[in-house]
């Protein structure tokens, strides 16, 4: 029996109730701030050894000619220092072997690494003694190198694991041998008179301390990137930077000794080459460096020769050399990097016209200066383009013709007024160049942030040109302008770029309250506390920790 058919449907005429509307729970902007997260990040990278060296430098700064500290006894003073010096390098290398041995990796590393740096500073000392305590200057240097020499042999052999191949010891043994007879050839030059020691001055910052700095190019390359702390492929590279840190400070300190003030052109040879190098070198640091990455570094070597803005028969050899390489970088490499190089290259050519000397121009008038309302012009109207711009090199460009502008219009300190304009110039150009979430701009962009404010906080160390009120209104423009562009396009603000108009502001305050203070028996206790704290947290780590430890600090 078929059951019966149901009858037709008809739709309703009669509308559906509407569904219930959704509330969906308002999401936070910014997830709440987790500080016991960041404390544990901050103690697993242990900064207590960090600002264990920071102080104890500072402390022997403030010691050494304070005519309070052992009765003003410069004798004194100079053995005090130089062996809580060589007492404090020698805990540094103990306890990295004694951690080594628990197999904490990453505090042993950073420990050994501090050692490195602090190696040439009792030499600097030397130098500056040579001329009134003969003899026991030269004791104290012979002992010094031994002590030197020893230590480094200690960590290769009881912290074989430490990655420093045989052939950078053999540049740092080199770099040692230099800084003992730089004393010794100090105190001979100047028996005579201290004017003596100008022409070996810039024999030294011109030619021998870019030549040590092309040395890193001899360090053998790395077989193999990661592993444990002790182990990374970069560690080779970063210990020459160190050693060759120490040895420029070592040559300024024996200028400032003859009376010689450090001047900025005399930093652009060594920053030139520096920077080519790290070129080169920037595989040991990274696998396969990203196009992005590349171009950031060709960013410092285009920079690198604004040091010697105010020296065109320096300034002009320099741009051309990197005119060169830009231009056989463009050529030789494929891809996105070809045209960062030619956009680097491009930006050269007025640098090169800049640095044309004004005695090889006739300008028809013996007082003619090099700047007129049709060039001020030409700056803003190249200013204006840049801006109108979202692409980088135009910001480059930009930012190369307001150094340009800058060295021009503000000859008391032009190196440094070209760099803070440059750089406040970039930061607020890079607001156009992408989403703050892509890491490199990202990085980038804390990397400029960074320069700016060392280069301020150093300008206003060094004084000269009024740096406290240039700073100062170079932070007010950045800050103000970041602003507007926030209100004209509703661009987030990086933090980045709020950290380094505080740091610039704050770089002439915080020199004077340096300068004011004499705190140095206080520097070398805190010294020691901070370095036993970092110590006590290092050693309640687990065995083995290393390998945990490098995803927060690489």
């Amino acid at each position: 029996m078929n059951p019966e058919p149901l009858p037709p449907t008809f739709p309703s005429l009669v509308p559906d109730a509407p569904a219930p509307a959704r509330t969906l729970a308002p999401t936070p902007l910014l997830p709440p701030f987790d500080w016991r997260y960041w404390a544990r990040r901050l103690l697993v990278c242990n900064p207590f050894f960090l600002c264990s060296v920071a102080l104890l430098l500072w402390g022997v700064d403030q010691l050494t000619g304070d005519p309070r500290f052992l009765g003003g006894d410069e004798t004194r003073q100079l053995l005090f220092v130089f062996f809580a010096l060589q007492l404090y390098e020698l805990v540094v290398v103990g306890t990295a072997i004694v951690l080594a041995r628990r197999q904490v990796w990453y505090d042993s590393a950073l420990l050994t690494v501090l050692e490195h740096g602090l190696v040439l500073v009792p030499f600097m000392m030397m130098s500056q003694a040579v001329l009134t305590e003969w003899r026991l200057t030269l004791f104290l240097t012979a002992a010094g190198g031994t002590l030197a020499v020893v230590r480094a042999l200690a960590v290769r052999d009881w912290h074989p694991r430490f990655n420093l191949p045989r052939r950078a010891l053999m540049l740092g043994g080199a770099l040692l041998l230099l800084n003992l007879a730089l004393p010794v050839v100090f105190r001979v030059v100047m028996d005579e008179d201290y004017e003596r020691w100008a022409a070996p001055n810039l024999w030294l910052w011109n030619l021998g301390l870019p030549v040590l700095a092309a040395g890193a190019n001899l360090l053998p390359r790395p077989t193999r990137h990661g592993g444990i702390g002790p182990e990374r492929a970069w560690l080779p590279l970063l210990i020459f930077g160190l050693w060759l840190a120490g040895t420029t400070v070592h040559v300024w300190s024996i200028g400032y000794v003859s009376k010689l003030a450090l001047q900025m052109p005399w930093l652009a040879p060594l920053a030139v080459v520096a920077a080519w190098t790290l070129i080169n070198r920037l595989s040991d640091c990274v696998r396969e460096p990203s196009w992005r990455w590349r171009g950031a570094t060709l960013l410092l070597v285009f920079a690198a020769p604004l040091f010697a803005l105010t020296r065109p028969e320096l300034f002009l050899p320099l741009v051309t050399l990197n005119l060169a390489g830009f231009a056989v970088l463009w050529r030789t490499v494929p891809g996105p990097l070809a045209r960062v190089a030619r956009g680097f290259a491009l930006a050269s050519l007025p640098l090169l016209v800049a640095g044309i000397p004004s005695a090889w121009i006739a300008f028809g008038a013996a007082a003619a200066t090099r700047v007129d309302p049709r060039l001020a012009a030409l700056v803003l109207l190249v200013v204006g383009v840049a801006l109108h711009s979202t692409r980088w090199q135009a910001g480059v460009g930009g930012a190369a013709v307001v150094a340009l502008a800058m060295g021009m219009v503000y000859p008391n300190g032009a190196g440094h007024a070209a760099l803070q304009a440059a750089l406040g110039f970039l930061l607020i150009h890079s607001l156009r160049w992408g989403a703050d979430e892509d890491t490199d701009l990202s990085a980038f962009r804390w990397s400029l942030a960074v320069v700016w404010m060392i280069d301020a906080m150093w300008w206003t160390r060094v004084g000269g040109g009024g740096p406290e009120i240039f700073t100062l209104l170079d932070a007010a423009l950045v800050a103000l302008a970041t602003l507007g562009v926030w209100w004209r396009w509703k661009l987030p603000i990086p933090v980045a770029i709020w950290a380094g108009c505080a740091g610039v502001t704050l770089a002439g305050p915080g020199n004077w309250f340096v300068t004011n203070q004499r705190p140095g028996l206080l520097a070398l206790a805190g010294s020691l506390a901070l370095f036993a704290i970092g110590t006590a947290v290092a050693w309640r780590r687990r065995e083995g920790r290393g390998v945990g430890t490098e995803k927060s600090c690489p």
